[in-house]
């Protein structure tokens, strides 16, 4: 028995026997009531308490199968009633209370839960939702689509910043959103397609893949405590099985969403389609090495931003797509991937060539484009222009007049400096003056000091899919560990573009190791205890200044002394550990403000590790001991 066809019989049993239980669990509700009637009835005594018992055995029996959760508010009325309704035909006012009691804790909990109103009115009125009158022609195809895959239900078109399109249901209404670079190079055809397979994917609600998908989501959002957890065996077990074959899950999704494609659609406009979004990805991995106008080199937003980013990828595309064809059939498929590879999509729709399709466009069709464009162009345009001063400053001006200075200085490369200068020109869009100052960095500093140097370099050369990169990454990581998580990403994606099955192999076994490894550094470097090797650290002054200052103001008033010191791991591995105390009854709001605070500043500061701690919570380490440690005293 193949994979598939494994995961497809484990999650039909498991949903079969959790649908038969909760059914049951109804049935038994009312059989408990009609029975508790039918005694009080005969018996000619009152035992409405009895029934009601039974809607409490049954809210317990309906959280035990995932269709309640307790502490939802249905759970706590209908326990409520049925313990302070037994207490009061008791006659025990205590007993009453006491139930009553109980009963308010699952209804508090579930009375403080946010309340989301429905959204579809904010939808519908956003200016990027296209309107029917203004669009007729698109909202045809796409109505064209729905009715062909059997979608009855209602939809709305929306504009993206992408090249794709997606689907996302919003209550009772599905949003589809289309990336105007994708509009912009589509056929109707090609979108016809497109939508078939997005409203496939809401057409049949009933399918295995979607019932899968939505009890899965539904388990995910019931918020469980252990105890309620440790006793819903089938649900655990289920999602424990649909996250475990989840990818394939998704795959089967799409295979079903093609082969709508196939049976109403086209196949060479679907095959067309899907090669230039797979076009895209590849542009936007490569487009990170080439020169670019920053956005905020302008006075004021350009307002032909996308008909500019639409020229490059066209321009791009004309060069690169044999070369990018090629790329395509050697790519290989990532652990855990939803979609399948484009390849074998192509296959299964029987297209053998590589081949787009001229988009050639009707003049209906090429006015509700270009309306689409204006739209986008006048959307991105009054979102940068809200604080486009601002953002240009410290974008583009600040950077830009550090580079002069820096310029005029000699332009030194010193190991506090290379990062920073090369990080300007990066901001400026120069891109190959950022990578000459890396390679500098690395000819001429210590392989510890360049090792942030080395890690872009490695990205540089994986994405002009060099593999000698991946030696680079590695040895940055191995350097300064706090560059794991993304430069395995972009190890990994370089092995999914370029097909390199050999190194994905070996990222697989690296990346457990890594991410092992810092997990256990991670767990020390978090606690602070008298055992531990702690020394006075200090920071530089600019850096101590705004630390204190967010700190203060943040603790409005409450805070009461601020401490740095050092705790070392191992000759090469330490961590700043910054520890407030706070004065007595300081609310826990404002505490959590503090170091929130703090953290959120630290963050920014990558080639060292620091972590915040409450005083309270290491005291025992006894830090206020040791020399210079504290930097701040309320006076």
């Amino acid at each position: 028995m193949s994979l598939l066809e494994s995961a497809e019989k484990i999650s039909a049993k498991e949903l079969a026997l959790i649908k038969l239980i909760r059914r049951i669990s109804y049935v038994c509700t009312v059989a408990l009531g009609a029975f508790a009637f039918a005694i009080s009835f005969a018996a000619g005594v009152n035992c409405g308490g009895l029934f009601l018992l039974a809607l409490a055995i049954s809210a317990f029996t309906l959280s035990l199968t995932g269709a309640i959760a307790i502490g939802s508010l249905y759970f706590s009325v209908v326990l409520g009633l049925s313990l302070s309704s037994n207490a009061g035909f008791a006659n025990n006012f205590l007993l009453y209370l006491l139930f009553a009691v109980i009963a308010l804790i699952p209804a508090r909990a579930s009375l403080m839960r946010k309340r989301f109103g429905k959204p579809d009115k904010d939808f519908a009125e956003r200016k990027s939702v296209l309107s029917e009158t203004e669009y007729p022609l698109l909202y045809s195809i796409a109505e064209k689509a729905s009715e062909a895959t059997g979608y009855k239900g209602t939809f709305r078109l929306a504009l993206d910043n992408d090249c794709g399109v997606k689907i996302v249901k919003i209550n009772d209404m599905y949003m589809v959103f289309i990336g105007i670079i994708f509009l912009s190079q589509v056929s109707e055809d090609e979108l016809y397609n497109v939508f078939l397979h997005e409203f496939a994917h809401c057409s049949d609600e009933s399918s295995i893949p979607e019932v899968e998908f939505k009890y899965a989501l539904f388990i995910n959002s019931i918020p469980k405590s252990f105890f309620n957890t440790a006793l819903i065996f089938l649900d655990t077990a289920y999602y424990y099985h649909y996250n475990l074959f989840y990818f394939i899950s998704s795959q089967r999704m799409e295979r079903s969403a093609d082969e709508a494609m196939i049976k109403y659609g086209n196949a060479s406009s679907a095959a067309s389609f899907l090669l230039k979004i797979s076009y895209y990805y590849y542009y936007s991995w490569e487009s990170t090495n080439v020169d670019y106008e920053s956005i905020y080199s302008l006075e004021k937003p350009d307002n032909l931003f996308f008909k500019k980013s639409i020229k490059l990828f066209e321009d791009s595309l004309k060069q690169r797509k044999d070369e990018w064809n090629k790329l395509l059939k050697r790519e290989i498929s990532l652990p855990g991937e939803t979609h399948p590879l484009l390849k074998t999509r192509i296959e299964a729709l029987g297209i053998s060539e590589y081949t787009i399709l001229q988009r050639n466009p009707s003049e209906r069709y090429l006015k509700e484009y270009s309306q689409a464009l204006l739209l986008a162009e006048d959307i991105t345009y009054r979102n940068r222009l809200v604080n486009y001063e601002k953002n240009r400053k410290a974008l583009f001006l600040d950077p830009k007049s550090k580079i002069e200075s820096w310029e005029a200085g000699g332009k030194p490369i010193y190991t506090h400096n290379y990062a920073e200068i090369s990080y300007y020109f990066r901001l400026l869009g120069r891109i190959s003056d950022a990578n000459s100052i890396l390679n500098t960095a690395i000819q001429t500093l210590s392989e510890k000091e360049a090792a942030y140097a080395t890690l872009l370099t490695g990205y540089r050369m994986l994405h002009e899919y060099d593999e000698t990169g991946i030696e680079y990454v590695y040895r940055a990581i191995g350097l300064n560990r706090m560059y794991a998580a993304e430069g395995l990403e972009e190890i990994k994606m370089f092995c999914r573009y370029s097909g390199n099955e050999a190194e994905l192999n070996k990222y697989l076994t690296e990346s457990a190791k890594i991410l092992q490894r810092n997990i256990d550094i991670d767990k020390e470097l978090k606690i602070l205890r008298k055992k531990d090797r702690i020394s006075a650290e200090r920071l530089p002054a600019k850096m101590s200044e705004n630390l204190l200052n967010i700190a203060v103001s943040a603790g409005c008033g409450k805070v009461k002394n601020i401490y740095v010191v050092r705790k070392t791991i191992s000759d090469d591995l330490f961590t700043t550990a910054i520890v407030v105390r706070f004065a007595p009854q300081t609310d826990v709001y404002t505490q959590a403000l503090v170091i929130s605070s703090l953290r959120s500043f630290l963050e920014v500061f990558k080639d060292r590790q620091f972590n915040v701690f409450r005083y309270q919570h290491v005291a025992k380490a006894k830090i206020e001991n040791i020399d210079s440690s504290c930097i701040y005293v309320s006076r």
